[in-house]
Formats: structure tokens, sequence, C-alpha cells
């Protein structure tokens, strides 16, 4: 399904594969909560394994049709699950992609980051070590420019009232730590 393009198919099928497993070991989790009995934990961390799978391939999926929102939250449920590196790579990988297109830049930054830690050849993760930062610090520019522009205008609605405006200010921006300073000017 996935390979033939049929996203909303596989996302269904992966779908009833996760909540085939997650039902059943919710009901056997009650069932020995009333008895008393401990579970095992081992059958657990195999259907933890074969869950955080399938949350990874219908992330792959969600990719596919540009659902980020869902790519992100199936991604941090199968983290969750703690899964093999191999999959946790692929999921942090996926995750960091839909945080990239949602202009999550940091985050998607910090995934990269894990990914290298676990796969110091990741080449998606590389490109993006090279790629990324620039554009943080465009975007963290072009922020700090619209939140002056928003304080200016405040200001010049507070400072109206007294005949001055902002204008009446000068900001000096210290190159060296991106801070600003105000002078009085007539």
């Amino acid at each position: 399904m996935y390979t033939d393009g049929d996203y909303d198919k596989a996302i269904q099928a992966y779908t009833e594969a996760i909540n085939s497993l997650v039902q059943p070991k919710k009901i056997v989790e009650i069932i020995e909560e009333e008895d008393g009995v401990e579970g095992s934990g081992g059958d657990s961390i195999l259907c933890n394994e074969e869950v955080a799978t399938y949350l990874s391939n219908r992330c792959a999926c969600y990719l596919q049709i540009k659902d980020y929102d869902r790519v992100i939250e199936d991604a941090t449920e199968a983290i969750d699950l703690k899964p093999t590196p191999t999959i946790h790579i692929k999921i942090l990988s996926r995750r960091a992609q839909a945080y990239e297109s949602t202009e999550k830049l940091n985050d998607a930054l910090n995934d990269y980051k894990q990914v290298l830690e676990m796969d110091k050849s990741h080449q998606q993760a590389l490109s993006a070590m090279r790629r990324l930062p620039p554009l943080i610090k465009i975007k963290e520019e072009k922020e700090r420019e619209e939140m002056m522009g928003k304080l200016k205008d405040l200001g010049n609605s507070l400072l109206g009232k007294f005949g001055l405006s902002t204008d009446n200010f000068q900001f000096i921006k210290d190159p060296t730590s991106g801070g600003y300073s105000v002078n009085f000017k007539k």
C-alpha cells in the first residue's frame, strides 16, 4: 500500500495493527491488576517494539501526505516506547522532517543531533546540521525585528499621549551581545 502510494490505506492498516496490539495489552493489564498479578514484561517489550515500528511506518505515510502534526504526535508516542536504535533513528528523522516543515527549526535540529549521537554518519542529519543553524539565525533575527516593530507601535501609542514618539529614542544594537541600549534624543 505504501509502496503503491496509497497512503490512506496504509495509514488505516497501520492503525488497525497498532490497535490490535495496544487494546489486548490494556485488557490483560486490567485483568492482572484485578487479580494482583504482576506482568512478566517480556511480551510488553516485544509489543512496544512492534507498536513503535507501526507508528514509525504511519509517520512515513503522514509525511507523504504532509500531515506534519500527526507525524510529530506519532513519532513522540513511538519514542516514548523506547524502540531499538534503528527504529529510534527513523522515528527521530521523520519527526525532524515534520518539525522542519512546520518551521520548528530548533526542534528539528535537536532531533537531528540525537540521530547523530546514535549514527554519526547519518547523511540526512549531517546535511541538516549544516543547513539549519543559518536558517535558525535568520528566523530569530526576523522574529526579533517583528518584536521590535510591535514594541515600537505600542510605544508610539503610549508616548503619543505625552507628545512623544519612539522616534525620540535611539535604539543601538550591541554587536557582541545582540542586546539594545536606548538613548533619548530631541
